[in-house]
């Protein structure tokens, strides 16, 4: 998974922070329901923790 990889690589970086954004709207244009999204969510909050993530809607 691509986004594990990079996200293990700039999760180290204290000065970067992750933008959640449009998941759900993406997973159920995707696939027809948001519950896809759960374990990318899970994963960016375990590489940046609380301090480091943001969210948006849409």
């Amino acid at each position: 998974m691509v986004f594990m990889r990079v996200g293990l690589e700039i999760g180290k970086h204290k000065n970067i922070y992750c933008k959640l954004s449009g998941m759900a709207t993406e997973a159920v244009y995707i696939t027809g329901t948001p519950d896809k999204t759960q374990p990318y969510m899970k994963l960016a909050l375990k590489l940046f923790g609380l301090n480091r993530i943001l969210f948006d809607s849409d």
